[in-house]
């Protein structure tokens, strides 16, 4: 699916404001988990076990810095280390397995499984979404209100890309407002890439986006969640000196899947080139 560029003709009282910079806050529920192949190496050597396979976990939240994943008679503690990133282990079969868990918004995580034991070390990915939400609501951990402070190179330009998009901020409020500025960890590159988002519906228009509370109470109910936002519009963008590389993506919310995606790079570091850089991907 390609956004039409009439669109983005639209005011930019259609664009989401941002969400607040800072943790990751998970909803608890029912998880839909898939994962791959085992990578095994040895000796220097490497091959494939194992084969691919999917489950349901149930996920909870006792309180801020800590989730549960139970399910297929395993039960594991995972204990925050960064804004979006848990870990938690699980020995037994002769092996030490270590989880890394990358929550990408809270009711989508990615992991990836380090194991070791018995001579050899393996690795395994897996994918989590959420399909049914708890009875329990997710405790309230952070303070999401917008802080004063100067704003970052990436917001910077976003808003010279969308003051070049012909965009202007609805009567009362200012461009700023409506700019998503969060860095997430990418576990195909192992690096932080900073991301850009605005919502779409099934025709791809650009949506405004809920307050915070409606925000959270939406991503942990599926059903509400999915209507009407279905798709995203990601810039998704890397540091790579003496320039800068930008993916422009259209995401489907509901499976995470890219369904269209261009690139677009700039020489140099700054918020104009990486406008420039925006524009590039985007026109793609």
């Amino acid at each position: 699916m390609m956004l039409k560029p009439c669109l983005l003709a639209a005011p930019l009282l259609l664009l989401a404001p941002a969400l607040a910079a800072g943790p990751v806050q998970i909803c608890p529920g029912t998880y839909a988990a898939s994962w791959g192949n085992v990578t095994l190496s040895a000796g220097g050597t490497m091959l494939l076990a194992g084969t691919p396979g999917a489950t349901r976990l149930r996920l909870s939240v006792p309180d801020c810095d800590t989730a549960v994943l139970e399910g297929d008679g395993q039960r594991m503690v995972l204990h925050r280390q960064g804004p979006d990133h848990f870990q938690g282990q699980l020995d037994g079969g002769g092996a030490q397995r270590v989880f890394d868990v990358h929550f990408t918004s809270p009711a989508q995580a990615v992991a990836l499984m380090q194991a070791q034991g018995g001579g050899l070390q393996g690795q395994r990915g897996m994918a989590l979404r959420l399909i049914e939400g708890s009875t329990t609501p997710p405790p309230a951990c952070f303070d999401t209100a917008a802080k004063a402070g100067p704003m970052s190179r990436d917001a910077r330009a976003a808003m010279l890309w969308a003051e070049a998009q012909g965009l202007a901020p609805a009567p009362g409020h200012e461009m700023a407002e409506y700019i998503s500025d969060r860095a997430t960890y990418d576990p195909r590159r192992d690096v932080v890439a900073h991301r850009v988002s605005f919502e779409l519906d099934r025709d791809g228009k650009i949506l405004p986006q809920p307050d915070e509370a409606e925000r959270m109470a939406a991503f942990c109910d599926p059903g509400l969640f999915l209507n009407p936002p279905r798709y995203l519009l990601n810039f998704k963008i890397f540091d790579l000196p003496p320039g800068v590389s930008v993916f422009a993506q259209i995401i489907d919310i509901e499976t995470g899947a890219i369904t269209a995606q261009a690139e677009g790079a700039a020489n140099g570091t700054t918020a104009e080139a990486l406008a420039a850089a925006m524009a590039e991907a985007h026109a793609g």
